[in-house]
Parts: C-alpha cells; structure tokens; sequence
C-alpha cells in the first residue's frame, strides 16, 4: 500500500492540477502528501557590490518558495488528513526529486505533464519523461490542459490497464490494484489486436479467412485476459476484460477512456528512453499527450522477461509459405 505520495510544483496553476487527485488518494490509501518545490537560483551575478543583491534576492526566492508550499498545503489538508509536509530541494530539477523519492520511500508521484511558473523558470516540460528514465516509482500523471482539474476518483469507477502479453506489460498491474482497491475502483484489462498485416496486399489470404484469423487471435486474447483477470479477483478486485479489434492501439484506448466511468489508465513503459520508447510501442507517451483521463505509468524495477506471446496482443504475423 501506498504510504508517501510525492507532487511536486513549480508555483504554477498547470502544476497544481495535480494537487486535488493527490490529495485524494492520499486520503484514500491514509498516506502522506509530500509537496516539493525545486529551487532554482537567479543567473550568478558578476562583481562584487552585485553579490551582495544576489544573496538578497536568492533569499527572498527561497522564502517565497517556502511560503507557496505552505499555501498550497493548507489548500489541500482538510480536517487534519492528509497529513502534509513541504521541502524546497536543489540541484537539476529530476535528478533531486528522483534523489528524494529513494531517501523519503516515496511510493506514488502525482504531477502534471508540464508547467511554468513564476517562482521556476525551467521546470516540468521535460521532468516527467526524466523521472521515468530515473525511478521505478509509479508516476500518475495528469495531462497539462485547460479547465477544471480531474475530479478524484469516484467509487465504481474504472482503471484501464492496457496489455501486451509481456511480464513488462503487466508491471502495471499492481500498482493499478493497489489503486483500485484504496479508492474503490475496478480494473478492465484491455487487449487491441490489430488486423492490418493480415489484411493486407499480397497475404495470399482470402477476406474470410482473414477474418476467421482475426476471430481467433480475438478469442485468444480473451484467454489471456482471463488469466490475468483470475488473480486479482481471487483477492477481492474487481477486474473485468476486452478485447477489441483496431486498427490503432491508441485510438482504440483513446475511445474507451472518454466513457464517464473511465477514472485512469495505467500502463507500463520499460523506460530506457522516457515516455517515448514505451513497452507497447509509442502508446504511452501519445495517452499522456491526448488522454483526457490521468495516466499511471510503471517502470519495471527489472528488465523483464517478454513472454511468449498469444498472438491477441501484438499485430497478427504473416503466415509462412510452403
């Protein structure tokens, strides 16, 4: 279970979207909020006298900073829960929020996907897709847009959890049960077959048989699904599976997230290159960038094994020719 959940902020509104999700499971899973701030000083001054309004001016950053956090904490804390604590870090700005979640045994980062703000001048452009290459935390993201921040997670609600047939692919699974189990929610596993290899130019495969291949990867992908489905329900979740046929595996979750019962979508990505070398191709970094839903995406804290695949999960291959 989920004990410290970090948010970190940029004094900006962009990054403060993040704070009512966070601080709602937080309440949820009766852990502590962490808001952090990373304090980025003013360009080094040149010449004496100029030192001195340098010291000045990086002190009051610095209270400035320090008061922020302690407004944003008093926004978010109700009736004494969560509990809140604020620190101001230094240094580059993933690297000493990566450093503080290992020391502080941070299990869960909330933040939005980008932000500028006013006491930061560089600051989550670049962070989230940072901090994946930098813990195997999970990270609940929340795409930086305009509106009404996402409403917490109401009871009933689901968690998409998009499968590949990997051992990396359901890294997120836990994390998402263990979510799902604190604030109420069920999960739906979700496998696309997509059909364009099969459906394609010279396969030597008439329509029909390409659809009764289609068929079968589906039902196979249905097999697998219910598998995976099985143990968590042993432990009292709620899990439930699909499996769809589409050309687009992002389309495909794109579609299915916008339905009012869709609370986040949780995926794995093996982080070597960010967000955009995901384990399910670039599907994870697009859903951050056009998901209308939060997205919690896992690091396996291994490489992994890939698991032999059924063939529901991934394209269907071209049949040998004899």
């Amino acid at each position: 279970m989920v004990r410290s959940i970090l948010v970190p902020l940029d004094g900006s509104e962009t990054a403060e979207r993040a704070l009512p999700l966070a601080a709602a499971i937080a309440r949820a899973c009766r852990a502590k909020l962490r808001l952090v701030s990373v304090h980025q000083p003013p360009p080094a001054p040149r010449g004496a006298a100029a030192t001195r309004t340098y010291i000045s001016l990086n002190l009051k950053l610095r209270r400035a900073e320090r008061a922020y956090l302690k407004q944003q904490a008093a926004r978010v804390r109700t009736d004494g829960r969560p509990v809140v604590s604020t620190v101001t870090l230094d240094g580059p700005v993933a690297g000493a929020i990566a450093s503080h979640v290992r020391r502080a045994d941070v299990g869960l980062v909330v933040m939005t996907t980008h932000g500028r703000g006013p006491l930061n001048r560089l600051w989550l452009g670049s962070v989230a897709d940072e901090l994946v290459r930098m813990i195997t935390v999970p990270l609940l993201l929340v795409r930086a847009a305009e509106g009404a921040p996402p409403a917490p997670p109401a009871g009933g609600q689901r968690v998409l959890v998009p499968l590949d047939g990997s051992d990396l692919g359901e890294a997120a699974l836990e994390p998402a049960a263990e979510l799902a189990a604190a604030l109420g929610l069920r999960l739906t596993l979700v496998r696309v077959v997509q059909p364009a290899p099969l459906l394609g130019d010279g396969m030597g495969l008439s329509l029909p048989a390409a659809e009764d291949m289609v068929t079968g990867l589906e039902d196979e992908a249905k097999v697998y699904l219910e598998g995976a489905a099985e143990p968590l329900r042993s432990r009292g979740i709620e899990a439930d599976r699909l499996a769809i046929v589409r050309w687009s595996v992002v389309d495909a979750l794109l579609e299915l997230s916008r339905a009012a019962d869709v609370a986040m979508i949780a995926l794995s990505t093996h982080g070597r290159g960010g967000l955009k070398r995901a384990l399910l191709g670039s599907v994870a970094d697009k859903l951050v960038r056009a998901a209308e839903r939060p997205v919690l995406v896992v690091r396996p804290a291994g490489p992994g094994r890939r698991r032999r695949r059924t063939s529901g999960g991934a394209r269907a291959r071209k049949p040998r020719r004899r």
